[in-house]
C-alpha cells in the first residue's frame, strides 16, 4: 500500500517540522483533528455526497498520519 507509506512519510516529515517549531504531541494530534473538521465542513458547505466508505478511508488515512507524525524520532521526549 504505497498510499499509506506516502501518507506516513509525509506525516513524519510534518511532525518533525512541527516539533522543531515547538509544537507538542497534543497540538499535532489536534491539528489533524482540525483537518478532519475542515474537510467535512467543506463537504457540508458544498453539499458534497460522501459515502460511509469514503469517510472510513479518510479517517484511516488521518489515523495513520497522526501515528506517523507523533511517533517520529524528533517527537520523542
Amino acid at each position: 500500500m504505497s498510499d499509506i507509506s506516502d501518507i506516513g512519510n509525509s506525516a513524519a516529515k510534518h511532525g518533525n517540522e512541527l516539533q522543531h517549531r515547538g509544537f507538542t504531541v497534543e497540538q499535532v494530534v489536534h491539528e489533524y483533528g482540525d483537518l478532519w473538521q475542515a474537510i467535512t465542513g467543506l463537504a457540508i458547505k458544498e453539499s458534497a455526497q460522501i459515502t460511509a466508505d469514503e469517510l472510513h478511508t479518510l479517517n484511516r488515512c488521518l489515523d495513520n498520519a497522526i501515528a506517523s507524525a507523533v511517533t517520529t524520532k524528533a517527537m520523542s521526549p
